[in-house]
């Protein structure tokens, strides 16, 4: 239980940091059909958590959510 505990902690340290783009749409999970939970109303700095294919998880106010790549820079 304690070695799970660690991993999952070391798996939500951030990974390096980015800027959302003003309007960037931020999903609860990774597909398009997905819930819109934020939309950055100014250009944003994010935590990176992980990168796949098309999305990044960020971490953004302490909330977890996932953005398309082509909106950070």
């Amino acid at each position: 239980p304690l070695l799970l505990s660690i991993y999952l902690a070391y798996l939500n340290l951030p990974k390096g940091s980015a800027y959302l783009k003003r309007g960037t749409k931020v999903y609860i999970l990774p597909t398009p059909q997905s819930t819109v939970f934020y939309i950055a109303p100014i250009d944003t700095n994010v935590d990176i958590l992980k990168k796949e294919k098309k999305y990044t998880k960020i971490k953004l106010n302490n909330k977890i959510g996932w953005v398309k790549n082509e909106d950070l820079k």
